[in-house]
């Protein structure tokens, strides 16, 4: 297995637990709006991590990174800058 290969792979798989662990128990940060900027603060942290793992393992499994796993990446940053805006207003 190539050297960025294997960078990939840990990097799915650390993005994957982060987004386990987000999605089961929460990222911490307690809810402090309502309504649709609620539901972001309250998922978008864990979205983001998703889109990154989902990136990540499209990097592995096609032993490169493509269109597609950079458009997750970009998405992924987007959420989070949303997520950081809904959580700071």
């Amino acid at each position: 297995m190539s050297a960025p290969r294997v960078r990939w792979l840990a990097g799915a798989v650390v993005a994957t637990a982060v987004a386990v662990v987000f999605t089961t128990w929460g990222d911490g940060v307690p809810p402090v709006a309502s309504g649709r900027w609620g539901a972001l603060v309250d998922s978008g942290h864990a979205g983001a991590w998703i889109l990154l793992a989902v990136a990540a393992w499209l990097a592995t499994v096609t032993g490169r990174w493509t269109r597609p796993s950079t458009a997750c990446a970009v998405a992924a940053l987007a959420l989070y800058l949303v997520f950081l805006g809904a959580l700071l207003t």
